[in-house]
């Protein structure tokens, strides 16, 4: 299908086509996205049953990390740059302190079952997850 410059609606498919949907076939950042508001509410929900969610801050920092991670995820973009190179250091950033810190509390108390464990294993597999479609992002649409 030729490209258009721009944005039509296909009558036929009802598919929208235009310059703009070449970005889009090759961006992942709805899926960094989604992961991300995932991961705040998950920290959200957590930080008062857990106030050492994150182990050197507090549970208000961990409600503040939150809301900047649901507020990032919300400003994320396909044609900004700076938006996807920070996509992929804010997942890494993050699946390196909960990682870290669920090997940490699995030393302390030597079962995986524990509650604090499994939400923080979670929340760093839902990072590392991010971290992947994050840098798949700006591979795809930033190659020169």
């Amino acid at each position: 299908m030729p490209y258009r410059k721009s944005m039509e609606i296909d009558p036929h498919s009802g598919e929208m086509y235009g310059s703009y949907t070449r970005i889009l076939r090759r961006y992942y950042g709805h899926v960094t996205e989604k992961f991300f508001l995932v991961n705040s509410i998950l920290m959200i929900v957590f930080a008062p049953m857990y106030p050492h969610l994150v182990p050197p801050f507090s549970g208000g920092a961990a409600v503040a990390a939150g809301i900047a991670l649901l507020l990032f995820a919300g400003v994320t973009n396909p044609k900004k740059l700076f938006v996807t190179i920070a996509n992929f250091f804010i997942a890494g950033a993050g699946f390196v302190v909960f990682e870290a810190a669920a090997i940490r509390n699995y030393d302390d108390f030597g079962v995986w079952f524990n509650p604090l464990f499994l939400v923080r294993q979670s929340i760093a597999f839902l990072f590392l997850i991010s971290l992947y479609f994050g840098v798949m992002t700006f591979k795809k649409l930033h190659r020169r």
